[in-house]
């Protein structure tokens, strides 16, 4: 039985024993609508199966449940708009990384408050179905299957997890999390120690159980076989396999048992382990009668994918075999797929079944080893040879078995050859589970991390940091980022280095750290890298009031990147520059050239940026009219719920001043809204029920066009679709209130308390 199987067996045993049940979650992540990264999606899913468990609260906890599915499409475009400020030196130091610390503060409060509530309900649900007040509260159950790839040093995702469950916890103490992963990691957030369950091999019982339960007859036979190979269900598995086809025959099953090796001390068991599993399958390989398949199946192992034409061009000549046709090598794919140990991958393609495979690659091969690498060298020429992202992605992994150098390996590298890469690290050497680590994401064993070539590990060393820093933890990120040093010059480090130093108040540290820094990445051409130090060496000198080496810092910046020929890159170093200088009047200039810029560049180039023609168009907005239309028309507002209070806060502020006004802005409102189906609800009666109404038909940028027209004195509408343009990438806060987001239009009746 695996950990998901357990889990469910627990939750259902629970629910149907005799102790009454308890109410529960079972969330597992591999589910299409459940999204590892956006813990949200865990609070609708619970808010949806405690509907089913509570009907007569089904109604307000599906509530929650939608309003939780419109937070989700927010914080997609709020994540999006920080990977768009990171991707760009020049907006990645002085806007990127607040925007990314802002990004998971208002997610985590977000989540916090969804929970909050659904536990609120919890706890009225429960009480009603108590016969005596005493009754003490049944535990609350929340099941997580599918973790494993949440779990690494500093991730967001386990720092917004470990804030909902102390949320939940403080309004429903019975709550318990169970969470099938990997054993817990350490995280600044981590505010309890969880206890560790770790799933052993089955008791020899239980072993015999199984082993009998898959073919082999004799119990005798069975407990002999448990006793050589323990409890490791697929060493059952395997040993039945190869029980059964040594048949009924009392030698042949005698050698079987003999073969195996007796085992050993704890210390060697998971050595044994291997071996017998070795051992198991190379007898299974055995009983394949036909000779040529047989050659095949232990070197095919390495490939991911075998078709006819794989057996032909890549499998044939490495193990001996003579298929000059495809006729030929039909025959043997034909023959190959009968196996037990393949399945289909498509059509005309198998693939060995991931539990085998994994196993028998961690194995030493002996005399098949340089059979094995020629097949791989085989793959990596047919592969190279072909077009197409899957045939890239193939080279590369067999060029990272072969151990090929990682930095040659990465000039192979093409954007999209990650989907087809996941998880294959487990195939790799430390070395080159390193690279595929840095270029993929996700957890870094400690052996992987100690493996890795110095660029690998600075740059999983850099994204741990960066994670940690978006969460407000300085100190966690100051502890990780010194454990492997001299760092290369074009070392993201050498920034989150400084970046930590101001983070923890040792700001002149910070400038020293930058300017060292400098040097080195300029001489070593990182042209992105020289950039980014800039921006940030501007940044510090303006926070310790140095306007001088700000101003020079931000037209160095300039300067390297118009010679560069990067007009978004120049055009990020002027909205600094306009930015940072604010205080101190000297914005004009630089509003001016940002102004010019935003004409000049064609639109399909400022369509790569949203985010930042968003952010200049907020900057200029004053100087040039136009650039709000324009950026209206070219990239659109974001649709997520800041930029909704941004604009509706400032429709708010525009009518109470100028009563005058509000005819014009509800005729713009009720436009955009369109008409409503009478199944919906009804017209909705807030400022934001009506914008996301707008935002969900689509008609968002219109209603802002048409905003831009009406005539307002004050210039509050103009202001607040600049502040709307602006959220999260500029200077100044946004004009927004989550308390504007529930006031009624005026003329409207009050919102219902689900038009949130």
């Amino acid at each position: 039985m695996g950990k998901s199987t357990l889990l469910a067996k627990f939750v259902l045993d629970g629910v149907h024993g005799s102790g009454g049940g308890f109410p529960f979650a079972y969330i597992d992540f591999e589910r299409p609508t459940l999204s590892l990264r956006e813990p949200v999606t865990l609070i609708a899913e619970a808010a949806r199966q405690l509907g089913v468990q509570y009907p007569a609260h089904r109604a307000e906890l599906d509530a929650l449940a939608d309003e939780s599915q419109r937070v989700v499409r927010s914080q997609r475009e709020g994540q999006d708009r920080v990977t768009q400020l990171q991707q760009l030196a020049t907006t990645r130091a002085v806007l990127g990384r607040r925007s990314s610390q802002q990004f998971q503060t208002l997610a985590a409060g977000r989540e916090t408050d969804l929970i909050r509530r659904v536990a609120d309900v919890l706890v009225r649900a429960v009480a009603d179905g108590k016969t005596d007040t005493n009754e003490p509260d049944p535990p609350f159950v929340i099941a997580i299957d599918s973790f494993e790839e949440a779990q690494y040093r500093g991730s967001p995702v386990v720092g917004r997890m470990w804030a909902i469950f102390l949320t939940l916890q403080s309004v429903y103490p019975g709550l318990r999390f169970i969470v099938s992963g990997r054993a817990s990691v350490e995280h600044p957030a981590r505010a309890t120690i969880p206890l560790d369950i770790e799933l052993g091999e089955l008791a020899p019982e239980a072993a015999v159980d199984v082993l009998m339960s898959c073919g082999v007859e004799d119990p005798d036979v069975a407990r002999a076989l448990a006793d050589r190979v323990g409890g490791h269900p697929l060493s059952l598995k395997l040993a039945a396999r190869a029980a059964t086809l040594a048949g009924l025959e009392a030698e042949r099953t005698c050698e079987l048992i003999r073969s195996l090796p007796e085992r050993r001390r704890e210390v060697f068991r998971r050595v044994d382990q291997l071996l017998v599993q070795g051992i198991l399958y190379d007898r299974i390989l055995s009983h394949i009668t036909d000779e040529d398949v047989r050659r095949l199946a232990h070197p095919g192992l390495v490939l991911r994918v075998i078709t006819p034409e794989v057996i032909k061009e890549v499998l044939a000549e490495p193990c001996g075999l003579r298929t000059a046709t495809m006729a030929q090598a039909q025959v043997l794919f034909d023959e190959l797929s009968n196996l037990d140990m393949v399945e289909p991958a498509g059509p005309d393609a198998v693939r060995y079944r991931g539990d085998v495979r994994a196993i028998m690659l961690r194995l030493p091969g002996g005399d098949r080893t340089e059979v094995m690498r020629a097949v791989e060298r085989c793959a990596v020429d047919y592969y190279a040879a072909r077009e197409g992202l899957e045939a890239r992605a193939e080279e590369i992994y067999h060029r990272l078995r072969l151990d090929e150098n990682p930095r040659s390996v990465e000039e192979r590298w093409l954007p999209g050859v990650e989907r087809y890469l996941a998880g294959a690290q487990q195939d790799m050497t430390p070395r080159a589970a390193g690279l595929l680590t840095a270029r993929l994401g996700g957890g870094t064993p400690d052996q992987v991390a100690a493996g890795a070539d110095q660029e690998d590990w600075e740059r999983i060393a850099a994204r741990e940091v960066e994670d940690l820093l978006a969460q407000g933890f300085a100190e966690a990120a100051f502890e990780r980022i010194g454990r492997r040093r001299p760092w290369t010059p074009c070392s993201p480090l050498h920034a989150l280095f400084a970046e930590t130093l101001s983070r923890l108040g040792r700001l002149a540290e910070a400038r020293s750290a930058v300017a060292q820094a400098l040097g080195p990445a300029e001489h070593a051409g990182c042209e992105e890298r020289h950039l980014e130090l800039l921006l940030l060496a501007a940044r510090l000198a303006e926070e310790a009031g140095d306007e001088e080496s700000a101003g020079r810092d931000l037209r160095v910046a300039e300067d390297v990147a118009v010679g560069l020929g990067q007009d978004l890159e120049a055009m990020g170093a002027l909205l600094a520059r306009a930015q940072l200088t604010a205080g101190n009047g000297g914005t004009e200039e630089a509003d001016q050239q940002l102004a010019e810029r935003l004409r000049q560049l064609p639109d399909d180039v400022l369509a790569d940026q949203p985010v930042l023609v968003r952010a200049v168009a907020s900057q200029i907005y004053e100087q040039e009219p136009g650039a709000l239309d324009h950026a209206l028309e070219v990239v659109g507002l974001s649709a997520d719920d800041e930029t909704l209070d941004a604009l509706g806060a400032a429709m708010r502020r525009a009518t109470l001043r100028q009563p005058a006004l509000l005819g014009a802005v509800m005729e713009i409102l009720n436009q955009a809204a369109g008409p409503t189906r009478p199944d919906a609800g009804g017209a909705p009666s807030s400022i934001a029920g009506i914008l996301r109404l707008a935002r969900d038909r689509g008609t968002l940028d219109e209603l802002a066009r048409r905003l831009l027209d009406t005539p307002d004195e004050s210039g509050e509408i103009v202001a607040g679709v600049a502040a709307a343009m602006g959220v999260g990438s500029t200077g100044r806060p946004a004009a927004t209130s989550r308390i504007v987001q529930h006031a009624p239009v005026p003329g409207r009746a009050p919102a219902e308390s689900g038009d949130r």
